[in-house]
């Protein structure tokens, strides 16, 4: 089954649970995106028991029907193959597969609890049975389960029973996964894109999730990982649905990394731990934590008494956002640290280091949406960087040269101490849901960097229009060749019309600006003309512009006959 097949059969599994969706009379509800989810992440790992299986006991491989060989195992052959079964797997009994609750549509029980209740019983009992491999975690330590039931979101109960049995009906009659399973990142990601990209865009409100698109992450990844790693811890404090983790994660190699991630909203970590399930990277599934990066920020060192260091970080941060309520425990945060090396603060030797060292925005007398939070994202993830690590952060472009204090005291922090290895200028509207010029920025700390790549792509792509929300938007598309070029062209340093290579000193006399126009030799072409060209020219100009000078004078005739008649 290649790509396009699967995402066609992902298309109409979807539809499908929708349709039942619609049915029961909760289309459109906040209800959708957990149902939708939960059930495909329930036939997903059916599957996937099913393929593990098949590979720990060699009955349930050469069986003509994989059912009816599992439900004949005795108590101590399915122990066994609990045993010898991928750790990574979720483990599913026998009355949890989807061909058991199929078989059960009538079920009701002298309780009265009916197939509804046994079919959210049954994806309960799932999470409750995997939950020290498949939960994440709040700031308080609480388990956010794999599965909470779907069929209890649908209010009228009488149409519960139906909605579960028209479920399971489908799910019996759908796709089996198992085929693709050794597939990998570049697979999975496009069916991941697929199946929550409706459920993923900007709603609005305070905590709208920012969808990194797959082909920033893949450049920022391929730029970042120049050389072969392995064992190291990788981080994106504001992860979203995971999109830069997944892309880093496959260019070094997911056995080889480590994964943490935080996230302030419930619908970002769910669709992270979908996300890592997906690309088998489950052993990271309990670094996934719920919680404010500000006041919260979850990841400590081995001796607990700091903040802990990554290898690499990637982030795409909320630009702006109210976090007023958050603003004095920024002001007095407590994370300070001692430094093995003295380091540049605004031109000054440290050796100690507070997180938010350049500042904490102000809070505004009105319009606290506009607080750019951003700017305390980048100082964590400069405090929380190896001293050999590497980030790739995406920030507004505006960021490169705006004149705001705590800005500035960031680039001058990257710059004075030579760890800013490049900047890459976007395209607008790269991103679907914000029309934000957006910027990377490259950040290298494994050797001195005494001069600066920066590019400015914000020419490359093409032009496509989506819809978003019920609206259509522009979307630039960066193609193939684009993403090459900007690869090759950092990496390689390739000096051309888009990029340049400065010196950190010469920055720092123009104020740490790190805009690439702004270094760019004004470029004036000249054309020689003979004299008769020349006159030639300029006749037609005069020409063109008399019949324009006719044209405004008619029109504004027009305009005042039209006004006289006015009654």
């Amino acid at each position: 089954m290649n790509e396009v097949e699967l995402i066609n059969n992902i298309d109409t599994l979807i539809s499908n649970i929708k349709k039942s969706i619609n049915n029961a009379g909760i289309d459109k509800d906040s209800s959708e995106f957990q149902i939708v989810t939960e059930i495909f992440l329930y036939k997903f790992l059916n599957d996937k028991f099913k393929y593990e299986s098949k590979k720990a006991n060699i009955n349930l491989k050469n069986a003509s029907n994989w059912d009816e060989a599992f439900n004949k195992l005795s108590d101590e052959e399915y122990k066994e193959l609990l045993i010898n079964i991928n750790p990574d797997c979720a483990v599913i009994n026998k009355k949890q597969t989807i061909s058991y609750l199929y078989s059960q549509r009538e079920y009701l029980d002298d309780d009265g609890h009916d197939f509804a209740w046994l079919f959210d019983k049954t994806l309960v009992d799932i999470s409750n049975q995997n939950i020290d491999v498949f939960s994440v975690s709040t700031e308080s330590n609480n388990k956010i389960k794999l599965f909470e039931g779907v069929c209890k979101n649908i209010i009228d109960e009488a149409k519960r029973n139906g909605f579960a049995k028209d479920i399971i009906a489908k799910l019996v009659d759908s796709t089996n996964f198992e085929e693709v399973f050794n597939e990998k990142y570049d697979f999975f990601s496009t069916i991941f894109e697929h199946l929550i990209s409706e459920y993923n865009s900007n709603g609005g409100g305070t905590n709208a999730e920012y969808y990194t698109p797959k082909s920033i992450a893949q450049v920022i990844a391929k730029i970042l990982v120049d050389e072969p790693v392995q064992n190291v811890e990788v981080c994106d404090p504001t992860a979203g649905s995971g999109t830069l983790l997944m892309a880093i994660a496959h260019e070094i190699g997911e056995d080889k990394c480590t994964i943490y991630s935080q996230d302030l909203t419930q619908k970002s970590v769910k669709l992270l731990r979908l996300n890592l399930i997906l690309n088998g990277l489950t052993h990271s599934l309990p670094n996934i934590k719920q919680a404010d990066l500000l006041e919260f920020p979850q990841f400590l060192n081995d001796t607990k008494n700091n903040l802990r260091q990554f290898d690499f970080i990637v982030s795409n941060p909320p630009f702006k956002t109210d976090f007023s309520a958050t603003h004095d425990k920024c002001l007095s945060d407590k994370h300070i640290k001692a430094l093995a090396n003295p380091i540049l603060i605004e031109g000054k030797e440290t050796k100690e280091q507070k997180r938010f060292f350049a500042g904490v925005p102000n809070i505004p007398n009105k319009d606290k949406n506009k607080m750019a939070i951003y700017l305390l994202v980048i100082q964590h993830i400069l405090y929380s960087l190896k001293d050999n690590g590497k980030a790739g952060i995406v920030v507004p472009t505006k960021f490169l040269d705006w004149t705001d204090k705590i800005a500035t005291k960031i680039r001058q922090y990257l710059v004075d101490n030579q760890w800013l290895k490049a900047v890459v200028s976007m395209p607008s509207n790269v991103f679907a849901n914000t029309g934000t010029s957006v910027s990377v920025i490259f950040i290298d700390k494994s050797k001195k960097h005494d001069d600066v790549v920066m590019l400015d792509a914000s020419k490359l792509g093409r032009q496509e229009s989506i819809k978003m929300n019920n609206k259509s938007i522009k979307k630039t598309i960066l193609e193939q060749p684009d993403l090459d070029y900007i690869v090759d062209a950092v990496k390689n340093r390739k000096i051309d019309d888009n990029l340049i290579i400065k010196d950190t000193k010469t920055i720092a006399e123009k104020n740490y600006s790190l805009v690439a126009g702004q270094y760019f030799d004004i470029k004036i072409e000249r054309v020689n003309w003979t004299e008769e060209e020349f006159k030639e020219r300029m006749a037609n100009y005069d020409k063109e512009l008399r019949m324009l000078f006719d044209e405004s004078h008619k029109l504004e005739e027009q305009i005042l006959k039209d006004i006289g008649e006015l009654k």
